[in-house]
């Protein structure tokens, strides 16, 4: 939860981390409204 709060750049697991604790735990709302606010795992233009 801590990485949520404060995500950096270099943190690019957490879209990951937070998408396999969503697959584990689907009704954490905390969670998934801040997954929703980090960026996609695929950025290439």
């Amino acid at each position: 939860m801590e990485r949520l709060r404060d995500p950096q750049p270099e943190d690019v697991t957490l879209p990951a981390a937070t998408d396999r604790y969503l697959r584990q735990n689907p009704g954490d709302t905390e969670v998934r409204e801040a997954r929703e606010r980090l960026p996609e795992l695929d950025q290439s233009e």
